[in-house]
């Protein structure tokens, strides 16, 4: 399911899956893209045997301490994700636990929502599908906005371009108005001048923006 969402939102150069990290970690996958979410790291290696020992308890005293055991679980887990997958430098700030149920994710946070503010502390969050969906979404518009960014800056390189050529076929007009019996050679300019702005036209005609 995590690789299917992924491939599904992103470009293949935008997201590696098992890779291999400087500290020889490997993380399940990692998300390029630009700013506090570049190198973001995902994991999927959710305790879920521990969970379902809560969904399977047949007294209250089993339970309670099911849910102690599974408390502890995730709590080292996500100790895990933080020392392995948060490098400063290297890989984003934060990082993400996939679970990959939307029940499973809303009973966590129903049976220890105390541990909300430690997820916050760490910055290692838990996300489901639904929750995943919206980081993806985002990192698509930061993608999107670069690209477009990027396309700026060679728009602006042609329409100064072209604005270079329309001043050059100013000053050939002029110059073939002051000096017509030269006329034929200035119309040869004008022609140039004139294949030059229809070939630059047409660049920013077929500029492609799409991510």
């Amino acid at each position: 399911m995590l690789e299917n969402l992924i491939s599904d939102h992103l470009p293949k150069k935008n997201y590696e899956f098992q890779k291999t990290l400087s500290n020889n970690c490997r993380v399940d996958c990692i998300i390029k893209s630009s700013g506090a979410l570049d190198n973001l790291c995902i994991d999927a290696k959710f305790p879920r045997e521990s969970f379902e020992k809560i969904l399977n308890s047949t007294s209250k005293d089993e339970k309670n301490k099911v849910l102690k055991l599974f408390r502890t679980d995730i709590m080292n887990h996500v100790m895990d994700v933080k020392n392995k997958y948060i490098i400063p430098g290297q890989t984003s700030e934060i990082a993400l636990i996939f679970i990959p149920s939307e029940q499973i994710y809303l009973e966590i946070f129903n049976m220890i929502p105390e541990m909300t503010e430690k997820f916050y502390e760490l910055k290692v969050f838990l996300v489901s599908p639904t929750t995943l969906w919206i980081v993806l979404s985002y990192v698509e518009s930061i993608l999107r906005d670069k690209k477009i960014s990027e396309n700026s800056k060679f728009i602006f390189h042609q329409l100064k371009e072209l604005t270079n050529e329309i001043a050059r076929l100013e000053t050939r007009i002029a110059k073939m108005d002051s000096h017509f019996s030269n006329a034929q050679n200035d119309l040869n300019d004008i022609l140039v001048t004139t294949k030059k702005i229809k070939n630059k036209k047409e660049k920013l005609i077929k500029l492609d923006i799409k991510t």
